[in-house]
């Protein structure tokens, strides 16, 4: 046997180490234990609510917008004539 990174014990044949484990489910294990890249999940899904929320808000201020300045505009070409 062998000892490589983290003091797990590799050998054998077919990836098979000490306990009859492969090293794919090490390897799952391990990747279900490391929480380096959750942050920045967790600031991408932030930005993806904040975008949503503005979205939905300039869309629902854009229909009311749209009619203050038509109205403004046809005011304005009016006292132009």
């Amino acid at each position: 046997m062998r000892r490589c990174c983290r003091n797990v014990r590799h050998g054998g044949s077919w990836g098979l180490g000490v306990q009859g484990r492969s090293r794919e489910g090490d390897a799952l294990r391990r990747f279900r234990r490391d929480q380096s890249g959750t942050t920045a999940i967790e600031y991408a899904l932030i930005a993806g609510l904040i975008f949503l929320a503005l979205t939905t808000a300039l869309s629902a201020y854009g229909d009311t917008a749209g009619s203050l300045y038509n109205n403004l505009s046809t005011r304005f070409l009016a006292a132009l004539k």
